[in-house]
């Protein structure tokens, strides 16, 4: 049974753990490279093949302090879920923003669209709020 219990038996800490994650994953600075007058991170990373699902990530070998390779999930529980890649605050709130553009069509008439899908088949939950904005506020028409 995974579980984070087991790393101090293994002498690998929490940051190990989200260091082998975040090579793998989001990829990590190894040094810099210089083009012209320009400085670089050089970001290396896992192949796909081995960080495009939750069971590849579980399979990832964290190196620990006697020289042995522990399975990812042996040490954590890895699970797939699906929500905000960002939440924002801002006045008191939290908030996630969703931008898009369009092309070849009418601005108003999209939002429009949108508003009347969303409106027909989301249902918000007490506490949240849904609000339109940016190029879209409109001006009082005279």
């Amino acid at each position: 049974m995974p579980t984070a219990r087991r790393l101090p038996a293994t002498g690998i800490n929490v940051s190990d753990v989200e260091a082998v994650v975040e090579a793998a994953v989001g990829g990590q600075s190894a040094t810099q490279v210089i083009q012209g007058e320009k400085l670089f991170d050089l970001v290396v990373r896992m192949e796909p093949k081995y960080r495009s699902s939750a069971r590849d990530i579980a399979d990832l070998l964290v190196p620990a302090p006697g020289g042995q390779q522990i399975p990812l999930s042996e040490l954590a529980t890895i699970k797939e879920s699906s929500g905000a890649s960002f939440i924002y605050r801002e006045d008191n709130s939290r908030y996630i923003g969703i931008q898009f553009s369009i092309e070849g069509r009418n601005l108003e008439g999209i939002v429009n669209a949108g508003q009347a899908a969303v409106a027909k088949s989301v249902r918000l939950p007490e506490g949240y709020r849904l609000d339109w904005g940016g190029e879209i506020q409109r001006t009082p028409r005279s």
